[in-house]
């Protein structure tokens, strides 16, 4: 008899810029193992699933509402005989799943993949200062306090929590991101056709930076970057493929510094359709403030492209010796930099760099993370 699993998810959306694409993949293995109830809070559609047989998107979003539809969902999934209820990144869902599970038996299990600590809000006399504080970091403390398991990227993460939060190690297990080597091949794109196609020069270097423009990812750093790296290579191209809060404010320090002509903004596009722009890049950066595993770095090696990145979170732990030479200091743009042209400068490093990733993502194959998932995670 297959296990039993309830799966929540945030959001589902097929032409999501977000990573929850490489998600959707996974639990159509994951279905093929075990008996998945899927439950999924915002959906742009109804799910589409070939092996999952059972959805549920809930229909309340305000608070209240919202946790007493969780409750009672997640009660009659259990009286129906799933025992373990497996929520990916929501509180309000933890908190419900954990109740219910308290109650009635079972065990909640929590994914959680960031320094929380870092970005908690502070007390302040109104009352939206309060909502987030209340409804975001306590939200979360409750959640990870409730949960039987708190689920991590990385045994680096797994020591933050324990440190940042006083958990017991053996109360949080681990379990890296994935990606989809079928979908993220670089043999199938043919650069210089879509290089034309994007209008980056055929013999420029192309450096891209593939993420959420906040300045938790660094997006603020990007054009004294881009300045410095223009002045030292000749023939640079940038790509930036994503959207986010500072997107207005990248444009006009664009423009503001000349510096239209070398970068294309291209904007949100669908995870699905996202492995296109990193075949097209000899290097991608990533000069984030925060990350926990980050994806982007997993999707770059499944494609062989090189990155220059900052030590946050669990990069150094992901990255093969070689490439951890490129991985310099949070917010220390002036030796990211020199490390980025010095790549640009070294066709022959780029290629051992490309050859050390394509190797060290074997690791993060969908295959192996769903073997870790159905036999060391949800037991």
């Amino acid at each position: 008899m297959k296990k039993k699993l309830c799966y929540v998810l945030p959001n589902y959306d097929p032409l999501i810029a977000e990573h929850y694409f490489h998600i959707y993949e996974f639990l159509e293995d994951v279905s093929h193992l075990m008996d998945v109830f899927l439950v999924v809070e915002r959906a742009a559609k109804p799910p589409a699933f070939t092996a999952v047989k059972r959805t549920y998107v809930l229909r309340f979003a305000t608070f209240i509402l919202g946790l007493l539809e969780r409750l009672l969902t997640f009660t009659v999934i259990r009286l129906k005989g799933y025992r373990t209820f497996y929520v990916h990144q929501s509180y309000s869902s933890a908190i419900a799943a954990s109740l219910v599970t308290r109650l009635l038996g079972g065990q909640t299990l929590y994914w959680h993949c960031g320094l929380k600590k870092e970005y908690m809000s502070r007390w302040a006399l109104s009352w939206s200062a309060i909502r987030v504080k209340l409804l975001d970091d306590y939200a979360f403390l409750l959640s990870i306090r409730l949960v039987k398991f708190l689920v991590t990227g990385s045994e680096t993460m797994r020591q933050y929590y324990a440190t940042s939060f006083g958990l017991k190690r053996s109360k949080i297990k681990v379990m890296p991101n994935w990606v989809n080597l079928e979908r993220f091949r670089p043999d199938e794109f043919k650069q210089p056709e879509l290089r034309r196609e994007m209008e980056l020069g055929a013999n420029s270097k192309v450096v891209a930076f593939i993420h959420w423009l906040s300045p938790r990812k660094g997006t603020q750093y990007l054009v004294r970057i881009f300045q410095e790296v223009s002045r030292q290579i000749p023939d640079v191209c940038f790509l930036i493929v994503g959207d986010g809060p500072y997107r207005e404010t990248l444009e006009r320090e664009i423009e503001e510094n000349g510096l239209a002509e070398l970068v294309r903004l291209v904007g949100s596009v669908p995870n699905q359709e996202v492995a296109k722009y990193y075949a097209v890049a000899d290097l991608l950066i990533m000069p984030s403030d925060e990350e926990g595993f980050p994806r982007v770095l997993i999707e770059a090696m499944a494609m062989g492209v090189p990155f220059v990145a900052t030590d946050v979170g669990s990069v150094r732990e992901m990255a093969t010796e070689r490439q951890n030479r490129y991985v310099v200091p949070k917010g220390d743009m002036a030796a990211f930099t020199d490390k980025l042209v010095s790549l640009l400068q070294d066709d022959k490093r780029r290629m051992e760099l490309r050859e050390d990733g394509l190797y060290r993502v074997q690791d993060y194959t969908k295959e192996k993370v769903v073997e870790i998932f159905t036999s060391e995670i949800v037991v």
